[in-house]
């Protein structure tokens, strides 16, 4: 550097110096305060308070705002902006004219607070605004906010507290450390923007560009291109971030990243992935519950039992859980966590502040293997209304998406909903624990969601639950591969739960049809027709049970909060068997209750003639108690007694059959009464039993004995029988 340079740079520096000692002798910073604070006003729309306004000569030739805050306009919430240290940079044409010329605003450690408030149109209140803050600009600075230039605007260390007012406390989101530039505000160009920040301690930097501020003040104009991008590999930091959406959420790992570019008005796309890697959602409830069950599917009774008996003398009850169940030991193993990440591709348009996404793309990933796939699109108007695709590019388990949203989350009130479901298969599911219901395998179909949720919805679809293992209370079990058809036809009004009509197919005649209300109480009439070796396969305690023929059924299921559930109605029928018993026709009106099963007014038409009667059995012993009473009426005893006849049997079979016996045999008609107590077993066959009766025949004979040898004495050697 050469003496004169060096002496030039110390003249300026001396000069530089006097001015920052001698303009605040010469010129009052704070006689701005009362300016600066009604410009502010006017500006924002919002009170202002300033304690303090002098140079900061450290900072160049700048003003310094002391304890700056702008209020919120609704008393009850807290302040929208308040910082302490705020810098003004000054055109140097203030040295002459003494006239403030913004060229930077820095908020040093700024605080700010937003409240959500789901009535505020947040989108046509700021449109308004900018039109009377452009107006108050224009006649208080005679700067239009079109013509606003600005070098820099820089927040340093910056806090956002987002409450919000429409959920209870748990739900406000701190962003911290926010560090934001943008370089060359223009009203002409774009401008370049920068800004890192730690949302929930996940530290999330962007970068882009935004403006300029179109003429109409329209922010839905306003063109952004925007990239924001977030790592976190702390779990604790993830997990406290996930509980935002999922209280019990935990990850080890977690990245995201979008690309934002367009205008709200005529089309914003967004380019987005999400990876959460060892993922972990337990079930709902704020206390730490049990890792997500390997597999199946429990469905929490809504059938409640009344004075059951105690558990240790229902072990052996049919309706109790069997310890050696594959399905219910499966229940006490733990699952792996899960890989998961999120493809999507979109347009957001908002028509007269009315916002609707359109999916091109979003695909679901787990494991790094594509499993879900959405399209479809999205609208909110004061609710949701939805109009979605989804379908599997695999087998997709319920344990894969495990857990539920949490109790406090809330579905906006008359929400429009319209959601599609393509084929869906459903390999497992969760396991909440004490369930009726443990399900496995996979099942398909698609389900259709339609109406006003939640006042009122509609669900209707077809689910295939051929490959589905179920067992109900290890009383009914279907098995895979059995088929089974659910025609769904739901309709919810408030928190009324009804069907018209669903209807449960299974192969062949099996048809049942389900009509009534399912909550609060449910009072559903089960109405149709099912193979009886098919409704006896389904029992497994059943198994040495055997039948044939088609059985009717008018049922009604009820569950009365005062006495817990009942079903009952009639099965009826033509010609069937069951075990030994042949009948031509039969009706059993049953009243089944979790203390008692009782069958009245029986009435089987069994060998030409009517057995009437009725059945009382007590369940919850260890060894189940039945009563029974009898009446018979014309029963042909030698139908009765003879084999059931074998299916298609040739004609010389028939002959064979129809040949005397070579042993005794009792003819007639069979009328009398009988009653039977006793115990019953697992299979509901007697272990002990005891009856009386009284039988007449009439009329009646014995077959087979030699009439005449009875007219003498019998001398030895001679038999009493007939040889042939």
């Amino acid at each position: 550097m050469t003496r004169r340079a060096a002496l030039l740079l110390a003249i300026l520096a001396f000069l530089a110096g006097g001015v920052a000692v001698v303009l605040p002798r010469i010129v009052d910073p704070d006689q701005f305060r009362p300016f600066i604070s009604r410009t502010l006003e006017l500006i924002l729309g919002y009170p202002v308070s300033l304690a303090e306004v002098k140079f900061a000569p450290a900072e160049g030739l700048r003003l310094e705002l002391r304890a700056l805050e702008i209020k919120s306009s609704d008393p009850a919430d807290p302040p929208l902006l308040r910082v302490e240290h705020t810098y003004l940079g000054l055109d140097w044409s203030f040295l002459l004219t003494s006239e403030i010329k913004v060229t930077s605003i820095t908020l040093v450690e700024p605080q700010f607070n937003l409240v959500q408030h789901r009535d505020r149109a947040l989108l046509r209140r700021a449109e308004e605004g900018a039109h009377q803050r452009n107006a108050n600009m224009t006649r208080t600075l005679g700067l239009s906010l079109t013509n606003l230039s600005l070098k820099e605007i820089v927040v340093r260390d910056g806090l956002l507290h987002i409450r919000n007012q429409d959920h209870p406390e748990g739900h406000d989101w701190i962003v911290d450390q926010i560090q934001i530039q943008i370089n060359n505000l223009s009203p002409h160009k774009a401008s370049a923007i920068n800004g890192s920040a730690l949302v929930q301690s996940i530290p999330f930097t962007g970068h882009g560009q935004i403006g300029p501020l179109p003429e109409s003040f329209n922010p839905l104009d306003m063109p952004l291109l925007l990239s924001v991008e977030a790592k976190s590999s702390r779990p604790d930091h993830l997990s406290a971030f996930l509980s935002k959406f999922h209280h019990n959420a935990r990850a080890d790992r977690g990245y995201f990243s979008t690309l934002i570019h367009g205008k709200l008005a005529s089309g914003m796309r967004t380019n987005t992935a999400l990876e959460l890697f060892h993922l972990e959602l337990s079930p709902s409830g704020k206390e730490n519950l049990p890792a997500r069950k390997k597999s199946g599917l429990q469905i929490l009774p809504t059938l409640a039992q009344k004075a059951p008996s105690p558990p240790e003398q229902r072990n052996d009850s049919p309706l109790d859980a069997r310890k050696e169940s594959p399905l219910t030991t499966k229940r006490e193993e733990s699952a792996a966590a899960i890989d998961l990440s999120i493809r999507q591709k979109s347009i957001i348009v908002v028509n007269n502040t009315i916002p609707q996404a359109t999916l091109q793309e979003f695909f679901v990933f787990l494991d790094e293997s594509p499993l879900l796939e959405l399209k479809g699109v999205a609208r909110y108007d004061g609710g949701f209304d939805l109009n979605l695709d989804l379908s599997t590019m695999r087998p997709l388990a319920w344990e894969d998406i495990p857990g539920t949203l949490p109790p406090e989350v809330t579905v906006p009130k008359s929400t429009p909903l319209s959601l599609s479901l393509q084929p869906l298969a459903l390999e497992k599911a969760p396991s909440p624990p004490s369930s009726p219901l443990v399900a496995q395998g996979s099942l398909e179909g698609n389900v259709h969601i339609q109406g006003l949720w939640p006042s009122a919805i509609t669900v209707t679809g077809e689910l295939d639950l051929t490959a589905t293992d179920l067992l109900w209370r290890n009383f009914v079990h279907k098995p895979a591969g059995l088929p089974l058809l659910l025609n769904l036809n739901l309709s919810r009004q408030k928190a009324n739960l009804s069907t018209t009509e669903t209807t449960v197919q299974g192969k062949e005649q099996n048809l049942l049809s389900v009509q009534g209300h399912i909550l609060p109480e449910p009072d559903l009439a089960l109405i149709g027709t099912w193979e009886m070796r098919d409704l006896l396969a389904l029992m497994p305690d059943l198994h040495q049970w055997s039948g044939d023929g088609l059985v009717a059924m008018d049922l009604r299921l009820t569950h009365p909060a005062e006495s817990g559930w009942q079903l009952q109605g009639s099965l009826y029928g033509g010609e069937s068997r069951l075990g030994p018993l042949t009948m031509e026709s039969f009706t059993v009106p049953i009243h089944l209750t979790p203390a008692a099963w009782t069958a009245t007014d029986m009435r089987l038409g069994v060998a030409h003639g009517n057995l009437d009667g009725q059945v009382f059995v007590s369940p919850w012993e260890p060894n189940p108690l039945f009563y029974a009473q009898w009446e018979m009426s014309g029963v042909s005893l030698e139908r009765l007694l003879s084999p059931a006849p074998q299916e298609r049997l040739s004609f010389i079979d028939r002959l064979e059959e129809a040949k005397a016996a070579d042993t005794l045999q009792l003819e007639g008609l069979l009328f009398g009464h009988a009653d039977v107590w006793g115990r019953l077993d697992k299979q509901l066959l007697p272990v002990e039993s005891w009856g009386q009766a009284n039988l007449r025949l009439e009329p009646g004979r014995l077959v087979g004995l030699d009439g005449a040898v009875l007219s003498h004495d019998l001398v030895d050697g001679q038999n009493l029988f007939q040889e042939d």
